[in-house]
């Protein structure tokens, strides 16, 4: 059990790095303050549940995901147990779960959990609310994973709803549900390059249309198509640069190179873009060898062109 003075700085070291973005050190201060609540006598059952989630978070990001999920999990079920009136908190619970999975490539889990999360918000919540749209976003992506293009549809479709209706036009979160109805349509082949037609458009009325013209200006319709994901990807990615949030930014350009290598093969020259972008990211976050690698990713693509 930590003494008044070591709960003291763990408390402000927390708080510190929560405001840093430090992943590395909120892990480290919520497991040392996880420790001490298990030696009180009256324990914070929603505190304890914060920092359950705030480990859950860390371990996510570190890609060590059976970790977050237990610590997601336990957070889930002090909340169900301790606080069943927070409906909000366990319905966000219960989606952060889903994600987990999600992220795993588990989609009946993932698709089990963002169901009943959605369920929880839309008894709590009015039903033009951006957290609902969140739910009916994500139920809509598993559902594209698992190749049910007509539910998936109908969900991205709902969210698209609400995002219109308190969002700006130019809203990103406009933009992600417009480019994934645009995805479903090409994937169900039921609209042709009409659906490709209509991502170009998408992409270009939110400005900057650069990193979908690397995307298609040199592809066939049906490769454009299949890389339209890692465009959108690179977009929110760049939306999310401009406003100086790199960890999301990078979070969503690292997922780029995968999706392109699968369609355009491991040494395209394509890719020498994306590397590039990443290692911009990584500078501005301080990493220099990080940088340095993907820079030398890049550089070796190019020379091989």
């Amino acid at each position: 059990m930590l003494n008044d003075r070591e709960y003291k700085e763990c408390c402000e070291g927390y708080s510190e790095s929560a405001e840093k973005g430090d992943y590395r050190n909120i892990l480290k201060y919520s497991l040392l303050l996880l420790e001490h609540e298990k030696c009180v006598s009256s324990p914070d059952y929603e505190g304890i549940a914060t920092l359950h989630d705030s480990a859950g978070t860390c371990y996510v990001h570190f890609d060590k995901c059976e970790e977050g999920l237990e610590h997601y999990k336990n957070s889930l079920e002090i909340l169900k147990q301790h606080l069943p009136s927070e409906k909000e908190k366990i319905a966000t619970s219960y989606n952060n779960i889903g994600e987990t999975y999600d992220r795993m490539g588990n989609h009946d889990k993932a698709l089990e959990y963002y169901t009943t999360a959605l369920e929880i918000r839309r008894e709590v919540l009015p039903p033009m609310n951006l957290d609902i749209a969140w739910s009916y976003n994500n139920i809509g992506s598993v559902l594209v994973d698992m190749q049910k293009y007509d539910e998936a549809l109908l969900y991205h479709t709902k969210a698209l709803e609400i995002r219109k209706e308190l969002r700006p036009p130019e809203h990103e979160d406009v933009f992600v549900s417009q480019t994934a109805i645009g995805v479903i349509h090409g994937l169900s082949g039921q609209h042709g390059t009409d659906a490709l037609d209509s991502l170009m458009q998408t992409f270009a009325s939110f400005g900057d249309a650069s990193s979908l013209k690397t995307e298609t200006e040199y592809n066939t319709p049906e490769e454009s198509l299949r890389l339209a994901p890692a465009a959108m990807k690179k977009m929110m990615s760049a939306m999310h640069y401009k406003k100086r949030r790199f960890d999301e930014a990078l979070t969503l350009l690292n997922e780029a190179p995968a999706i392109e290598k699968e369609v355009l093969g491991e040494n395209h020259p394509e890719l020498a873009s994306t590397y590039e972008l990443i290692s911009s990211i990584y500078r501005e976050l301080g990493k220099s060898e990080d940088a340095m690698s993907f820079m030398e990713k890049s550089l070796k693509l190019q020379e091989n062109e």
